[in-house]
């Protein structure tokens, strides 16, 4: 089951990293629902994993 989450972690981290880097506006991003499922789901720690 740990292997299911590290790479569940590692999709949202990749996730939020390309939607935000091909955003027109990043300040406009962090107001996106899809933003902030990302965020609430990664937990900060999880590059560590």
């Amino acid at each position: 089951f740990d292997n299911i989450e590290r790479v569940f972690l590692w999709m949202v981290n990749v996730d939020w990293c390309i939607l935000y880097y091909v955003s027109r506006n990043k300040n406009e991003y962090f107001k996106t629902v899809a933003c902030w499922t990302d965020i609430l789901t990664m937990p900060a720690l999880s590059l560590l994993v």
